[in-house]
């Protein structure tokens, strides 16, 4: 027994040695990690006080990874040089009020960082001076994975300043202008950016106004691309003519499998486009055509691409006006069809008639799940 205890006693003594040892070793390795992050906020010092004479800041750590401060009154200034000083990955800059002068302190940070993997700016007030910034921050930095620019107020220069950093076959492979004011000419330079880059892998685009001639550089890209898998425009009032250009490119792209786009008033045969592209299209997944004042004739065509593919697995055509004849159709479709496993057809003014269309296809297709609404009732009908 006294033995064991001595025993036990040696290894205890060392385990308490070896965790001395370690803690030692971590400090000394955090020491040099803030004395490189200070480094790089002191090279862009100048800067700044052209801005605003900076004040100490903590660079307390947030949790999961996230560099950002609860502090509510924290200013612009501050809250870029705790992310700059910061040894975590994300840096969250969201609703900070950040203009394009101290977007060009950050950008100057960003060329010689090497920690920040993904940067938030949505909701700032980021214009076109800006975007051309963080565009040359870009070209340099092998580091910057996902840009979220989302909510601010970039126009056609600004997407024009970012695609040409694409051009140069940036590290970039998510880039985020949703809700800017991004019209037909930047819409153009970021498709024809497109084709040059080998890296972007998931372009946000919702609620601009590309237009159709956006829409065909885009759709014209898609034949030359091959990294991108998502790709959203809805909100971007491409209409029929835009719908036939990105359906062209479905038509040789293999890599595109997320296809958003909702809200563009593509119409009938807008759609019928798109579902003769998916008839051969062996990489879309998923594809959201909801809200496009789309009619029966569309769920017939639908119905048509479904019998031949084998690809796709979410479908959303809600709020359209697909009608009990429109929800026979794609009933119909279900029953040859086994790949699909979510359809949403609510709000289609659909009756108790489609219903019983619908009803009918679960004796053949147990696999898909699918949403829709009942006029005067509401139901969510699984097919299983």
């Amino acid at each position: 027994l006294v033995t064991l205890l001595e025993k036990c006693h040696h290894e205890m003594r060392n385990q308490a040695e070896s965790t001395s040892i370690a803690r030692a070793e971590n400090s000394h390795h955090l020491s040099q990690r803030t004395t490189t992050s200070g480094n790089i906020v002191d090279n862009i010092k100048v800067l700044f006080d052209a801005v605003k004479t900076l004040s100490p800041v903590s660079t307390a750590a947030p949790e999961r990874g996230h560099s950002s401060s609860e502090n509510l009154n924290e200013s612009p200034e501050d809250a870029i040089r705790a992310v700059l000083d910061s040894s975590l990955p994300i840096a969250d800059l969201r609703e900070k009020n950040i203009s394009d002068s101290l977007i060009e302190a950050l950008s100057e940070g960003l060329v010689v960082n090497h920690v920040i993997v993904e940067l938030l700016l949505g909701f700032n007030k980021i214009s076109d001076l800006g975007a051309a910034h963080l565009g040359e921050s870009i070209k340099v930095n092998m580091i910057l994975r996902s840009l979220n620019l989302k909510g601010n107020e970039i126009g056609d220069r600004g997407a024009a300043a970012i695609a040409a950093a694409l051009r140069t076959d940036a590290f970039l492979t998510e880039l985020d202008l949703s809700g800017n004011r991004i019209g037909f000419a930047g819409g153009k330079e970021l498709g024809e950016a497109l084709e040059k880059t080998h890296q972007l892998q998931k372009l946000h685009l919702l609620g601009n106004k590309v237009g159709k001639y956006g829409a065909y550089a885009i759709g014209n890209a898609l034949k030359y691309n091959d990294s991108l898998t998502f790709l959203d425009l809805g909100g971007n009032s491409i209409l029929t003519e835009g719908a036939k250009h990105i359906a062209a490119g479905l038509q040789s792209n293999n890599t595109l499998s997320t296809l958003l786009l909702h809200n563009n008033a593509i119409g009938d045969e807008g759609l019928g486009y798109l579902a003769n592209a998916l008839q051969t299209n062996t990489s879309v997944t998923v594809l959201n055509v909801s809200v496009n004042k789309l009619k029966s004739i569309s769920a017939r065509a639908m119905s048509e691409a479904l019998r031949h593919n084998s690809t796709l697995l979410t479908l959303d055509m809600s709020f359209n006006n697909l009608g009990d004849l429109g929800c026979k159709f794609i009933a119909e479709a279900l029953q040859a069809n086994s790949s699909v496993k979510y359809i949403d057809i609510s709000m289609n003014n659909i009756q108790i008639d489609g219903k019983r269309y619908m009803d009918a296809a679960r004796s053949t297709n147990r696999f898909v799940y699918v949403h829709m609404t009942v006029v005067s009732s509401s139901c969510c009908c699984p097919v299983s």
